[in-house]
C-alpha cells in the first residue's frame, strides 16, 4: 500500500473514531461531529463502505471459493498437460469472482465456464 494512502486511511479512521467518541460523550450524533470537523459523510471516511464491501455475502464467498477451486484444478491440469485451454479457463474461473458481485451472475458465469471446460477440449 502506498505510504501516503496508508496515512490518509489511518487519519480518516482516527477522525471517525474521534467523532464517535465525542458523539457518545456528548449524547449527540456522529454526523454532527463529523460535519463540525469538515467531513461530508461517514462513508467518505470508511474505506470499507464501498458498494463492493456491501455486496459481500456468504453466497458470494461460497461461489468464489467453489469456482476458484475448480479454476485452480483446471489451471494445474492444463499446465501439467501442456494445454492452454484449461489454463485460460482456470485463470478466468479464479479471477472473475473479484469483479462480479451479484450471486446469480457469480453462479451463472461459474457454471458456464465450468461447462466450457468440459466441452471445449483439444
Amino acid at each position: 500500500m502506498d505510504t501516503a494512502l496508508a496515512q490518509e486511511v489511518n487519519t480518516n479512521q482516527a477522525l471517525s473514531a474521534l467523532a464517535d467518541l465525542q458523539a457518545m460523550a456528548n449524547g449527540g450524533r456522529a454526523s454532527d461531529v463529523l460535519s463540525s470537523l469538515g467531513v461530508d459523510s461517514a462513508s467518505s471516511i470508511n474505506p470499507l463502505s464501498s458498494s463492493v464491501a456491501s455486496d459481500f455475502t456468504a453466497t458470494a464467498m461460497i461461489a468464489g471459493f467453489l469456482f476458484g477451486l475448480i479454476g485452480l484444478a483446471a489451471f494445474i491440469y492444463g499446465r501439467k498437460e501442456g494445454s492452454w485451454k484449461p489454463v485460460l479457463i482456470g485463470i478466468l474461473l479464479m479471477g472473475y469472482p473479484y469483479f462480479v458481485a451479484d450471486s446469480v451472475w457469480l453462479f451463472g458465469i461459474g457454471i458456464g465456464l465450468t461447462a466450457l471446460l468440459f466441452f471445449w477440449r483439444d
